[in-house]
């Protein structure tokens, strides 16, 4: 499954975008993982977009150079037309990236949305999907849209213990072993994955782990909204049907997608997930006038920054929005009085509001930077990482492997 850090950190960072035909937001936590491997890609236009969460395992490397490609595509010749080009370009996509000789992979779900030609027209909405990452359709009462994917997504997951998956993979001249691709990785369908895809062919669609996506068509009114959602999301106790309560409950109560999206993923959490988490949310109401890409950050508890593998999580979290690492614990007590406003007399938000004590300087200002600097070189890493004492750390791990966090000694 992977390293396994203290606790998660749950530091979120949340993009936001939005023209006159939708509103967009996507929300990203580390979580228990030493490593962030997910990406994603938002391209807009007036009258269509086209949204993706890319899923990595084995690595960053392939989840961010499928959404580069796939983002400069779009740019340089538009949206495909039809669900053979957009398999021909997963084909090219998958195939360069085989061909840098970078490791790892990714799962992949986009949907591509067009607006409405005339007024009473539906939105037209084309999921392309690899992989067990997900695109959902909920409405604005809080129903999830039986979308006929698994757990009524749109999108159907790819795995290998999977009856049709599991012929497909057999004929390519692989095997399915603890359901997994010969014994090593969980999902079928994806982008890279070198050493899963030298057996079988000639094409790309006789391989043990192929590229080629499942593609579904529906229709949607504009007061619905899209939900694109890493594995992370729904691996631990955690619906669709209850994503989408969430997010319907929070934009109901006037809060925007972003907040919905981090709610999103830190709900994941407390539902057991241990894995990283994104979750994308595409409104179909525009705005007047056209916002740019706008970062926002989080920051996240702080208890276990004297642990290496945390530390490193942590800073880099918070590099993804051009902060360093004491900028983003110069952030954290106003993060942490409004969560005790959510959640009042919450004692571990107490005991991280005294680890840290009384900050100096208002909020941004160089005396608050210098501040976190100095509380920085007051609690350095520890030797042999820090975070829980004796051998509560190897106890924690083996509970969540117990309680189907892990998801075996291979990548994904």
């Amino acid at each position: 499954m992977g390293a396994i850090l203290p606790r998660a950190c749950d530091s979120t960072l949340i993009e936001r975008q939005a023209n006159k035909g939708f509103d967009v937001a996507v929300a990203e936590v580390n979580g228990w993982r030493t490593d962030m491997e997910d990406a994603h890609l938002i391209w807009v236009r007036d009258d269509v977009g086209v949204f993706g969460v890319y899923d990595g395992h084995g690595g960053k490397e392939c989840s961010a150079y499928a959404a580069r490609m796939i983002y400069n595509s779009l740019e340089k010749n538009g949206v495909p037309h039809n669900d053979a080009a957009w398999e021909k370009l997963f084909v090219e996509v998958d195939q360069a990236f085989l061909d840098s000789d970078m490791p790892s992979g990714t799962t992949v779900t986009m949907c591509v949305i067009h607006k409405p030609q005339k007024v009473g027209d539906k939105h037209k909405l084309h999921v392309i999907n690899a992989g067990d990452s997900r695109t959902i359709l909920g409405k604005a009462n809080g129903c999830i849209f039986d979308g006929g994917g698994t757990d009524k997504c749109v999108s159907h997951d790819h795995k290998p213990e999977y009856p049709e998956e599991r012929r497909r993979i057999v004929k390519a001249g692989g095997t399915v072993e603890n359901d997994r691709v010969n014994g090593v990785l969980s999902v079928s369908r994806g982008f890279g994955d070198r050493d899963l895809k030298r057996t079988g062919g000639p094409g790309p669609d006789n391989r043990p782990v192929t590229c080629i996506p499942e593609q579904y068509h529906l229709e949607c009114d504009e007061t619905d909204f899209v939900l694109l959602v890493c594995d992370g999301v729904s691996e631990g106790d955690f619906s669709p049907t209850e994503v989408v309560e969430l997010v319907a409950e929070t934009l109901k109560g006037g809060k925007d997608g972003g907040t919905a999206a981090r709610l999103v993923c830190h709900k994941a959490i407390d539902r057991n997930s241990k894995d990283n988490i994104t979750c994308m949310v595409v409104r179909l109401q525009g705005v007047s006038e056209a916002t740019g890409r706008q970062v926002e950050f989080v920051p996240g508890s702080i208890s276990k920054l004297t642990h290496a593998g945390f530390r490193k999580a942590y800073t880099f979290m918070a590099a993804k929005a051009n902060l360093s690492l004491a900028e983003a614990v110069a952030g954290r007590p106003e993060a942490i009085q409004a969560e005790l406003q959510e959640v009042p007399g919450n004692s571990d938000l107490t005991e991280e509001d005294r680890m840290l004590g009384t900050p100096c300087g208002a909020p941004g200002s160089d005396e608050r930077l210098k501040w976190a600097e100095q509380w920085l070189e007051d609690h350095p890493e520890q030797a042999g990482g820090g975070g829980l004492p004796g051998g509560m750390e190897m106890l924690m791990m083996m509970n969540m492997l117990d309680k189907g966090g892990g998801k075996g000694g291979g990548p994904e």
